[in-house]
């Protein structure tokens, strides 16, 4: 039976890594079987996103197939990739992704139809009393394409941005300037219409944080899913992005009562982009992964003690391929470490993080 979960002070990460010894025991059952497996033990089905280099890369690919259930196209299904140009829907890397899924026996997620980003130019520059007809017919079509092919669809992402300037709180962007709130609640409404099987879903960012900023996305959100079950529509789960930044307050307790204020609402809960950003975390790669590894670990016993919650996705597995370390979002964070943000190192390696989910994973109890 393994001991209680306490969190490592540094000086105690130093002798014990010192002296050679993990602080969590070896568990040869989590090492040995599949996050895969050992989330649908748990009843999770575990997944990561996925791009190129699930072809490019033959090491990650075979690492992909091993660990994960279901996968998360990162862009190829996003309106920009999608939407070249007014007339044209490009299928091709969607297909090809659907495709390599099909073929491994894994099941596969829709991201994103609607986000006020990721978009074309041509519809940012499109006059707005024509943004309706092109929101209804982009649903309408992709959903048609891929209609009984999915298990999910992100119909909304990020619909909230709690440091902005709207008195809402939502987020600008072509779809909000055109139709206000409404383009959610249409959204959902075309997307039931087009494919009645696969699950329904609306993506936030945020909530796993218990600043204001958090808070009032928690907030928000909750009064979103209000109107949109008032109106008769269906939403069928919530997507909790959980990109975890310990540079920020957070309350896994409390995040434990929003969970259950979702689930008190009828929705399943996913957390779809799992990863953690830990270049705020001192000290060398082996002090930092742990560290990583226990906060990942607080945040899974937590919100998966929360019957809801039935799916974990990373956004990506390895440490080579996390979306932190584009230079851009290093500028931003402004930091020139690396991150090391996802369960397996550059090398394909397990890591403390991927101990952390097979843990949380083994010890579910509902």
């Amino acid at each position: 039976m393994q001991p209680p979960f306490r969190q490592w002070n540094r000086r105690e990460y130093l002798a014990l890594l010192g002296a050679g010894v993990a602080p969590w025991p070896a568990r040869a059952n989590a090492e040995s079987a599949s996050l895969r497996a050992l989330g649908s033990q748990a009843g999770i089905i575990f997944g990561t996103s996925a791009g190129l280099q699930n072809y490019n890369d033959e090491a990650y690919r075979a690492l992909v197939l091993k660990q994960a259930a279901i996968l998360t196209p990162e862009n190829s299904l996003k309106f920009g990739e999608l939407r070249p140009d007014e007339k044209t829907f490009a299928f091709a890397d969607g297909d090809a992704m659907l495709a390599f899924a099909k073929a491994n026996g894994l099941a596969m997620r829709g991201h994103t139809l609607i986000w006020n980003e990721w978009l074309p130019e041509w519809l940012k520059s499109a006059p707005s009393a024509k943004l309706p007809y092109l929101l209804d017919r982009h649903i309408e079509t992709v959903m048609t394409h891929y209609a009984g092919k999915l298990q999910s669809w992100d119909v909304v992402n990020e619909p909230f941005v709690a440091w902005g300037n709207d008195p809402g709180g939502f987020r600008p962007g072509p779809w909000y300037s055109a139709l206000g709130p409404d383009y959610i609640f249409r959204a959902f409404q075309r997307a039931g219409a087009a494919d009645p099987n696969t699950k329904l879903v609306l993506n936030e960012a945020w909530t796993e944080r218990s600043d204001i900023y958090g808070l009032a996305v928690r907030k928000s959100l909750l009064r979103l899913i209000d109107q949109i079950k008032d109106k008769g529509l269906r939403i069928d789960a919530i997507g909790l992005q959980a990109h975890l930044d310990p540079r920020i307050s957070y309350d896994d307790a409390s995040f434990v009562d929003f969970l259950h204020e979702l689930e008190a609402r009828g929705l399943a809960i996913y957390l779809t982009e799992l990863d953690i950003l830990d270049a705020s975390f001192p000290g060398s790669f082996a002090e930092r992964d742990q560290m990583a590894a226990d906060r990942v670990y607080s945040f899974l016993q937590h919100a998966l003690s929360v019957k809801a919650v039935g799916m974990v996705v990373c956004w990506g597995l390895s440490d080579r391929y996390t979306w932190f370390r584009d230079p851009s979002v290093m500028t931003a964070l402004k930091t020139t470490r690396l991150p090391r943000a996802l369960p397996y190192d550059d090398n394909l390696q397990p890591k403390p993080m991927r101990e952390a989910i097979a843990r949380a994973f083994l010890e579910r109890k509902l």
